[in-house]
């Protein structure tokens, strides 16, 4: 869904639209994020087709295109009933044609309809369409806010940050205009204009559950848990189904640790979107961090019977089955892991650090390296290779000096800061011979662990080789 590791998508409306029609939107997974704009709906006499099945496809210049509406009166309609479409802008991709008529259906929820020709304009020459509106009416603001829509949807965020600039030049009382700048302002990484663009919006409309959402998000990538969290349940207290605010803060519990309200969340999710796959994968990591490895398994096994493409399901559920001791599973599980992501470093770790169990030691430290590849700043694997260096049972794995050198680079990686990896290079130099600086470097590593008021060896040597 959207808004998994982002913002998504706004809510924007003209000044026609009472709040009363104002309804928070929803993306699929993976979608890029959109701008959105309420618009005002008008009956037509027309009628049009039955339904797309019932059509034989007619060749037309706009079938297989992607299109956007040209004005506020755009309407979808299947015979004489015009879709709901809450008042939102999509992009449309075009399906076929009969006369007048084209079978859109709407990028992200997939709902479709029966739309006029005349009403839509193809993205490849929508920018220069609106931008001979703007020239033609420049006090007009449909068109900058279409045209900084198309400008984000080919990624120059600049050009699109322009455009509302100039509508709140024109009109600054409209909050959505506010909201959709945030949003780009995010995506920018420049947080402080995000959060004032977030903040006027809900100054001038405070009744948007979007606004507090995205505000939310903001704040949770700024690790401001509390208040992030506070976004979200007002977010649900405007709008009760609003799935992407139980999503986000679901992640904002879980970042907090607690996790039993973060599955409640999920479940939330999972009871407005059964088929969602990603809510159950997060329930199942949720249930991993309580050890609660059954129930981690069963949101894993549901997450991959709902898209088995997901790359990242299969790698979680080789951890849970690992953290069960079923490591021969939990290696085919990586395996196909790295098949659908072959550059996923940490599937190439955590297959290692399995295979490891099983005594396949040339097949982890291949694993190993691979990972190290990928990801050169990947601590965590030149600890563990440095460990398997250094205690392999097969004595012709066995390298002290470029076990040393692993451990050593591991740390300077994190910048001689992480206890876990100073506590990892004393194991080492204690499993090479050499007493002395492993004595120095476990010292360093407790001093570290006070100073950050943890407490116990367990931060001290690499995980999975005690």
């Amino acid at each position: 869904m959207g808004g998994l590791f982002g913002i998504g998508s706004s809510n924007v409306e003209e000044a026609e639209a009472g709040p009363e029609n104002r309804h928070p939107r929803r993306n699929s997974v993976g979608n890029p994020l959109r701008l959105a704009l309420f618009v005002v709906l008008f009956g037509m006499s027309l009628i049009a087709p039955k339904a797309a099945l019932a059509q034989q496809p007619v060749h037309n210049p706009f079938v297989g295109r992607r299109v956007v509406q040209r004005s506020n009166e755009f309407t979808l309609h299947i015979e004489n009933r015009i879709i709901d479409r809450k008042r939102v802008i999509h992009f449309y991709r075009v399906e076929q044609a009969n006369g007048p008529w084209l079978w859109v259906r709407a990028e992200g929820n997939g709902f479709s309809g029966w739309a006029l020709a005349d009403q839509v304009v193809s993205v490849e020459d929508a920018i220069g369409f609106f931008t001979d509106e703007i020239r033609n009416d420049p006090a007009n603001v449909f068109p900058y806010v279409m045209r900084a829509m198309l400008w984000q949807d080919q990624k120059q965020i600049e050009k699109a940050l322009h455009d509302y600039d100039e509508v709140l030049r024109l009109d600054p009382s409209r909050g959505w205009i506010y909201n959709d700048r945030g949003i780009l302002h995010f995506e920018q990484k420049d947080y402080e204009k995000a959060l004032a663009d977030f903040d006027q919006a809900i100054r001038l409309e405070p009744g948007i559950a979007s606004f507090y959402n995205n505000r939310g998000t903001l704040r949770r990538s700024r690790k401001v848990y509390d208040l992030a969290i506070s976004d979200f349940s007002e977010a649900i207290r405007l709008y009760p189904e609003y799935i992407y605010a139980y999503y986000n803060r679901g992640l904002t519990r879980a970042d907090q640790k607690e996790y039993d309200q973060a599955i409640a969340d999920f479940n939330e999710v999972i009871r407005l979107d059964p088929k969602d796959a990603i809510a159950y994968y997060h329930r199942g990591l949720a249930w991993t961090a309580k050890e609660q490895f059954e129930a981690a398994l069963r949101d894993f096994d549901r997450a991959i019977g709902l898209d088995e493409k997901l790359s990242f399901v299969y790698r979680d559920r080789g951890h849970a089955r690992a953290a069960r001791k079923e490591y021969d599973r939990a290696i085919i599980d990586y395996d196909q892991a790295i098949r659908l992501s072959p550059r996923s470093a940490r599937s190439y770790y955590e297959r290692g650090l399995a295979r490891v169990e099983v005594k396949q030691f040339d097949k982890a430290l291949a694993d190993y390296d691979a990972a190290i590849g990928l990801e050169p700043g990947f601590d965590e694997a030149y600890l563990s290779r440095a460990w398997l260096l250094a205690s392999c049972p097969v004595s012709r794995l066995r390298d002290p000096k470029k076990a040393v050198e692993s451990a050593t680079k591991a740390c300077e990686l994190t910048q001689w800061h992480e206890p876990h990896d100073l506590g990892g290079l004393a194991a080492v130099y204690a499993e090479t011979g050499n007493v002395a600086a492993a004595l120095k470097w476990h010292s360093k590593a407790l001093e570290l662990l006070t100073a950050e008021g943890r407490t116990g060896s367990g931060d001290v040597l690499p995980l999975g080789h005690h």
